[in-house]
């Protein structure tokens, strides 16, 4: 049996480091992808510079989204790693 509660410490998505870093690359790049998506629509050239600039930007949004979930579900079902997480394991 199992002396862990629902309010322990530590226990959750995103309560450890690697969880809030991969979160916050999950989202950073998310945005960038979607940057990329508006640029190449628009045309701007910030990001996205080619002959076609749509392609590209849906191109790297497809990458960025990709990438961003990913790094969301590692952040959110990873546990934390060698370090130990002061409940035995």
């Amino acid at each position: 049996m199992s002396g862990s509660t629902p309010d322990s410490a530590g226990i959750g998505p995103f309560s450890g480091g690697f969880g809030i870093g991969a979160a916050a690359v999950g989202v950073v790049s998310i945005l960038i992808g979607l940057l990329a998506a508006v640029d190449g629509y628009t045309e701007m050239g910030m990001l996205v510079t080619g002959d076609d600039p749509i392609l590209e930007g849906v191109i790297i949004l497809t990458f960025g989204v990709g990438i961003g979930v990913v790094a969301l579900f590692a952040g959110a079902y990873m546990e934390p790693g060698f370090g130990g997480d002061d409940h035995g394991h």
